[in-house]
Order: structure tokens, then sequence, then C-alpha cells
């Protein structure tokens, strides 16, 4: 399976995950004053601190794991999107 991978290359797909979530922690902070991490270990949402156990379907539960919006949230956001042509 690794055999064309080197450990070099593992240590860089991680680091750049750890960037990666190391960011949505700094912007979540920024913009909701709430950690990310905790907000989706307790099921809650990142924006508004509630519970976010239930959600309409399959591609809003996909969006929590994202984002951490429950489906309240989620729905104000992408109400505010232009819809495609």
């Amino acid at each position: 399976m690794f055999t064309s991978m080197t450990l070099t290359n593992i240590y860089k797909i991680n680091n750049t995950m750890n960037t990666m979530e190391q960011f949505q922690e700094d912007i979540s902070m920024k913009f909701f004053g709430r950690s990310v991490s905790l907000a989706k270990a307790a099921n809650q949402c990142v924006c508004c601190g509630k519970n976010a156990t239930e959600f309409r379907d399959e591609i809003s539960k996909r969006e929590y794991r994202i984002s951490s919006l429950c489906q309240h949230c989620q729905d104000e956001v992408f109400a505010q999107l232009p819809e495609e042509d």
C-alpha cells in the first residue's frame, strides 16, 4: 500500500492536515469565538452554540462534518448565497 510513499511524504501530508486544522480553529475563534474541535466533540454548532444532532438530509450532515454548522445556521448561511444558473 505505502510502497510508493516515503516517511517524508507521510509527514508532509500529516503536517499539512495539522496546518489546515489549525487554520480552521483560528478562523472559528475569530468569527464565532468558539473552537471548532470542541464544538464537534460536543455535537454543537460552532456559530450559535446550540445542539447540532438533527439534520434535514445526508448532505446537511456532511456539511456539519466540514463546517460544524447546525441545520439552522446552514440554512441562514446558504440562503444568502446567490443561486446558480
